[in-house]
C-alpha cells in the first residue's frame, strides 16, 4: 500500500511547524523563494510559551498555538509519564489544528515524541529533521553498517535479518557521532513514525566533515572541549544542513507526486529513492 503525501490543488500547500526552541527551520522557510509560491506556513505550535521561535512566528504574522503539557496533564489529573495521557494531549492538539487545514506538519526542534491520534492522522505527512546520518545502522552482530546506497526493501530486509536499528538516534546524536569516530555528519529529514527516529528517510543534507584531530585531543581531556565542539557543529548544521534539507523536502512534496510505501520506500514521481533518500550535494 502507498500513501500520497500531498495531493496538488489550486491553493498553496499548508504547513504547520512544531517547535520547542528557536524554530531555525521556520526561519529558513520564511526566506525560501518557494515560500508563498509553493507552500505557506499557516500556523505554528509550541509546548513552550517562552520558546524563542514564538517571536519569530509572531513577527511574520503566523498564528502561534500553545498548549502547556504540565498544565494540560494537571487539569485532567493525568499521569505525565503515561502514553495514554499523551494521546489525550495530542488529541487536543489535533483539534486546535483543524481550522488551519494543514497538509503537512514539520517538526523543527520539537523536543517531544508525537503520538497517536495526531501521528496516525498525519501518517507520512509529518516530517522531522535529525542532526545525524540515519542511514548508518548498528546491531548485536555489527557496530556500524552503512545502508544508504541500498534499495529500501533490501535495507529493511537486512535490518530485520541482523536485528539492526539506526545508530545515531536521540538528542545527543552529534556528540555520539564524534565519540563513535564518524568522519562526517549530516542532517536527515525523515517521515515521523511511532518508532523514534526510525521513519523513512526522505532528504539528507551535505556532509559536515569532523575535525578528527580536535576530537582525538578532546577525548584525552575532560570532555568539555568535545561537548563544546559538538554544540558548535550542531548549531552550524541547523542553518547549513537542517534548513536546506527541509526546503528541498517541501519543494519535492509540493511539486511532485511523493508517495511512501508501508515498507518504508519513498517514491518521487514513481521513481524509488535509495534508503538514504534524496541526497543534497556535498
Amino acid at each position: 500500500m502507498e500513501t500520497l503525501v500531498y495531493q496538488q490543488t489550486d491553493r498553496l500547500m499548508n504547513v504547520v511547524v512544531f517547535f520547542s526552541g528557536g524554530a531555525s527551520s521556520l526561519r529558513g522557510m520564511l526566506s525560501d523563494p518557494n515560500f508563498k509560491q509553493l507552500y505557506q506556513v499557516v500556523a505554528t505550535f509550541t509546548d513552550r510559551k517562552d520558546a524563542r521561535g514564538v517571536n519569530l512566528a509572531q513577527q511574520a504574522g503566523i498564528p502561534v498555538l500553545h498548549l502547556n503539557r504540565r498544565e494540560f496533564y494537571a487539569r485532567g489529573n493525568l499521569d505525565p509519564r503515561s502514553w495514554e495521557s499523551r494521546k489525550f494531549y495530542y488529541a487536543r492538539v489535533g483539534e486546535m489544528l483543524k481550522e488551519f487545514n494543514p497538509d503537512l506538519i514539520c517538526l523543527s526542534g520539537y523536543m517531544h515524541i508525537v503520538t497517536d491520534p495526531l501521528l496516525g492522522d498525519f501518517r507520512y505527512r509529518m516530517l522531522n529533521v535529525h542532526p545525524a546520518d540515519l542511514a548508518i545502522a548498528t546491531g548485536p552482530s555489527v557496530d556500524r553498517l552503512y545502508l544508504g546506497n541500498l534499495k529500501t526493501t533490501d535495507a529493511i530486509a537486512l535490518v530485520k535479518e541482523k536485528q539492526l536499528q539506526k545508530k545515531l538516534k536521540g538528542e545527543n546524536a552529534v556528540f555520539d557521532a564524534l565519540v563513535a569516530g564518524e568522519i562526517y555528519t549530516k542532517s536527515t529529514v525523515h517521515f515521523a513514525t511511532e518508532d523514534f527516529d526510525e521513519g523513512p528517510i526522505f532528504v539528507q543534507s551535505k556532509r559536515f566533515d569532523v575535525d578528527q584531530a580536535l576530537v582525538a585531543a578532546s577525548l584525552e581531556s575532560t570532555g568539555e572541549a568535545l561537548t563544546h565542539y559538538a554544540n558548535e557543529l550542531q548549531e552550524r548544521m541547523k542553518e547549513q544542513g537542517d534548513v536546506p534539507a527541509y526546503l528541498k523536502a517541501l519543494e519535492l512534496i509540493s511539486t511532485n507526486q511523493v508517495r511512501v510505501r508501508d515498507g518504508g520506500t519513498v517514491l518521487v514521481d514513481s521513481n524509488e529513492l535509495p534508503y538514504k533518500g534524496f541526497q543534497l550535494e556535498y
